[in-house]
């Protein structure tokens, strides 16, 4: 991958998990971050020890995907601290155990707005911005547990 100064990954779902990993990689290529969680997750400590380590900035994030304006939320992030984006890590999902049956429809709804709508939309959105470099990437990762059970 060609680093271009400036630039940076937004990485959602970064406080935990694979996408905490992979903004430990790109730290390490020295990628500067734009990393995302919900609140209340250890993603300002998580931000800043990335920076003494690495010698990177990282941006912290916070919000909630699922919200209406969640997607735009993280746009206007990166406007207002007028960042470059050249790499987009869709990595923010919610599943959950048991028998598919037996999921609410407030299960159903946040599932459908941030495994689906918000990885769209910020895909829409960040499209742009993206085109505009040499060389940019969109990783989607995206995992449903075991929800499929013998009948």
């Amino acid at each position: 991958m060609l680093i271009e100064e400036n630039n940076c990954a937004i990485i959602t779902g970064a406080s935990l998990g694979i996408g905490r990993a992979i903004a430990i990689e790109l730290a390490s290529r020295k990628h500067n971050l734009i990393l995302n969680s919900l609140p209340d997750q250890g993603l300002p400590d998580f931000c800043r020890k990335l920076e003494s380590e690495y010698k990177i900035s990282a941006y912290c994030a916070e919000g909630d995907l699922t919200d209406d304006r969640g997607p735009e939320s993280l746009l206007d992030f990166v406007k207002n601290n007028r960042l470059s984006v050249n790499i987009l890590v869709n990595n923010a999902g919610i599943g959950y155990e048991g028998p598919v049956e037996s999921y609410t429809k407030k299960q159903i709804d946040d599932m459908v707005m941030l495994n689906v709508r918000a990885v769209t939309m910020l895909t829409v959105l960040f499209t742009p911005e993206l085109k505009t470099h040499k060389r940019s990437y969109i990783l989607n990762l995206g995992s449903f547990g075991d929800i499929f059970h013998s009948l």
